[in-house]
């Protein structure tokens, strides 16, 4: 619930970067990046967080879930590649729901699908003046005539 909390609603850190700067060639870096996405992962465990911003609001997840129970014990690093698989799984999940909303919201409004045809925009010639470059009155212009 947590990562898909994450990848739906609007995210509360940058998951990526923090994937990368694990990966980082700098020990430290990459040290201070690890402590911080264990911290995370902990805190999403014990709070339980996402729970309650799929139950506060209008939305509701049934989205993919991760259920994997093949492990007696686990990595940090097979828990991080597990919860990344499935943050792709629910960015592609989320994507065709959001499209399935669009089409149901056409098929709903068919006004809304037929679009009036625009007025055409009648073009004004332009007046040009050429050969004015000594002209000084319009008196001259007149008597040039």
């Amino acid at each position: 619930m947590w990562i898909a909390a994450e990848t739906i609603k609007t995210p509360s850190f940058d998951l990526d970067a923090l994937m990368e700067r694990c990966g980082n060639d700098n020990q430290e870096i990459r040290a201070m990046a690890r402590r911080e996405w264990c911290r995370r992962i902990g805190r999403a465990l014990i709070v339980k967080d996402a729970y309650g911003q799929f139950l506060a609001g209008e939305d509701n997840y049934n989205g993919p879930k991760i259920c994997e129970k093949t492990h007696k014990t686990i990595l940090k690093a097979d828990l991080t590649q597990i919860i990344l698989d499935h943050r792709a799984k629910v960015q592609a999940w989320f994507a065709k729901k959001m499209q399935r909303k669009k089409e149901q919201q056409l098929m709903k409004n068919p006004a809304a699908q037929v679009h009036a045809p625009s007025p055409v925009p009648v073009s004004t010639p332009d007046v040009v003046i050429e050969g004015n470059d000594d002209l000084e009155s319009w008196e001259e212009l007149a008597e040039s005539d």
